[in-house]
C-alpha cells in the first residue's frame, strides 16, 4: 500500500543516504509528476474508492466513459477483460466502473496501489519473475461475489509493424477463473494510449540486454497519467456472455483449446464499438 510516492517503493533495503540522493533527483525531475501526485494523494486523502479516483481524474482534467455499461451486471460475480493500452486506462476504468457499481476488483501495477484505492485494486507486482500476484486474493474477490477485472496482457501495448497498437498475446488466466466460478464474461476496448517517450524508453530497454530488469518506464507511469490532461479516455463493453455460452469453447487443462477461446475473445475487443457489443462467435 502506498501513502506517497518516493524511492522506498522501487527499493525499499536502500540505506537512508542513498534513497535521499535518489529522492532528491525524482522530485527535481519535474517530468515524472512525482511530486505532484503526492499532493493529489494529500488533498484527496479524506476520500476512498472510486471517489478519491474520480476527483483525481476531475482534478487532472480528462474524462472517462463505458458506453454500454448497461451490459455490466450490477451485482453477482462477473469476470472482465480488457486492452491494456497504457496511459491513465486503468485509472479511467476505475472511474468509470464505479458508476455501476463499487464491489469491484482490478488487477493492476502494484506502483497505482495508493492507501484509498486498496480495497479495489489486486496489485501485481511486474519486477518479479515469478508470484506476481496473490492468487488468494482472486478467489477472496470472487466469493465475494465482486466484478473482477484482469488485463490479460500482463502489460501494456505495444505497437506492431502496422503502426497499430495492441496487445501482446492474451493469457488464458482470466478464462480459468472465469471457469472455477462460472461466471459470464464481458470483454473492453479501452481507446487511449501512453506517450511517444514511453514507447522509446521502453524499446532502449528490451532492446539492452544490462537493462532488462530495470524498471525503466515504470516510471513514467505517473506522468502518462497526467499526459491525458484534455482528453476523454472511451471504453465499449460486449454483450454479457453468459457461462452456458462462452463454456461451450473451453476445456479445462486443455490449454491449446482455450488459447483459442483467448484469442477469439482478444479479436472480438478491437471491433467492439459504442453501436457493436458482439463477439466474434455472433459474426
Amino acid at each position: 500500500m502506498i501513502e506517497k510516492y518516493d524511492i522506498d517503493i522501487l527499493k525499499p533495503n536502500w540505506p537512508s543516504w542513498k534513497k535521499g540522493i535518489a529522492n532528491f533527483v525524482l522530485f527535481n525531475l519535474k517530468f515524472l509528476r512525482i511530486g505532484r501526485t503526492n499532493r493529489l494523494l494529500k488533498k484527496y486523502k479524506h476520500l476512498e474508492g472510486g471517489e478519491f479516483i474520480q476527483a483525481v481524474t476531475k482534478d487532472i482534467g480528462f474524462g472517462h466513459k463505458i458506453h454500454n455499461i448497461e451490459n455490466i451486471p450490477s451485482s453477482g460475480p462477473v469476470t472482465l477483460c480488457a486492452n491494456h493500452p497504457g496511459g491513465a486506462d486503468v485509472v479511467g476504468a476505475i472511474a468509470a466502473l464505479w458508476e455501476r457499481r463499487q464491489d469491484f476488483s482490478i488487477l493492476a501495477n502494484k506502483l497505482i496501489c495508493v492507501k484509498p484505492v486498496v480495497d479495489l485494486v489486486i496489485p501485481v507486482d511486474l519486477l518479479r519473475s515469478t508470484e506476481k500476484v496473490d492468487m488468494n486474493a482472486i478467489d477472496d474477490a470472487y466469493m465475494a461475489n465482486r466484478l473482477v477485472v484482469f488485463y490479460a496482457a500482463g502489460k501494456n501495448s505495444r505497437y506492431n509493424e502496422a503502426g497499430e497498437l495492441v496487445d501482446r498475446r492474451w493469457r488464458t488466466t482470466f478464462l480459468d477463473y472465469a471457469y472455477t466460478y462460472k461466471t459470464p464474461i464481458i470483454v473492453m476496448n479501452i481507446i487511449t494510449a501512453n506517450t511517444p517517450l514511453f514507447y522509446k524508453v521502453a524499446k532502449i530497454r528490451e532492446n539492452n540486454p544490462s537493462l532488462k530488469k530495470v524498471p525503466l518506464e515504470n516510471l513514467f507511469q505517473l506522468r502518462e497519467i497526467f499526459k491525458q490532461s484534455g482528453r476523454d479516455i472511451d471504453m465499449y463493453a460486449s454483450r454479457n456472455i453468459p457461462f452456458e455460452e462462452w463454456s461451450q469453447h473451453y476445456t479445462p487443462g486443455d490449454l491449446k483449446k482455450n488459447r483459442i477461446l483467448a484469442d477469439d475473445l482478444y479479436e472480438s475487443v478491437y471491433n467492439l464499438s459504442a453501436t457493436n457489443q458482439s463477439i466474434i462467435w455472433d459474426k
